[in-house]
């Protein structure tokens, strides 16, 4: 198991987190000083939601180790702005704050393929303004923070 510290070191990995998306970078084996030049794209709607990024020291055999968390507000990218910027790695607990630093680079920004118009017969002029309506049309988009009402029933005991 790598450690960390003075002669050891890590494998590390993050989970970057937003909107219950998860995505993983690829794991820089046994350095203090990972260099990812990963990107990463996620939908976000929210300015009240937060942004995390999760270190791991990777393990082959067993859980992979908590390193500690970056976690940043989008609501602190609402001006469309690229942000780059060196931030303070922290740990579970609130007297763990020296867990290293991570080099991020953020922008909020507007992308067409995320972006849902609603369709032509929706957005067509009324054909008869004169008549009373007889049709309501309905474009279900997306839906978000859902809960869980069916358990893995691969589980034992449902989960």
């Amino acid at each position: 198991r790598a450690v960390i510290g003075d002669g050891g070191s890590s494998d590390p990995m993050l989970v970057i987190q937003l909107s219950g998306d998860r995505q993983s970078s690829t794991i820089q084996p046994q350095t203090l000083k990972p260099v990812w030049e990963e990107s990463f794209a996620f939908r976000a709607d929210f300015e009240d939601e937060l942004l995390r990024f999760d270190v791991f020291d990777h393990d082959v055999v067993g859980d992979s180790d908590f390193m500690g968390r970056v976690a940043l507000p989008l609501s602190s990218f609402a001006n469309r702005e690229l942000h780059r910027g060196w931030h303070s790695v922290l740990g579970r607990k609130p007297d763990e704050v020296n867990r290293g630093r991570m080099e991020l680079c953020v922008r909020w920004r507007h992308l067409a393929e995320y972006h849902s118009e609603p369709p032509a017969a929706m957005m067509s002029e009324e054909q008869f303004p004169n008549l009373e309506p007889n049709c309501l049309r309905v474009f279900l988009v997306r839906g978000k923070y859902l809960p869980v009402l069916d358990e893995d029933a691969s589980k034992p005991n449902g989960g």
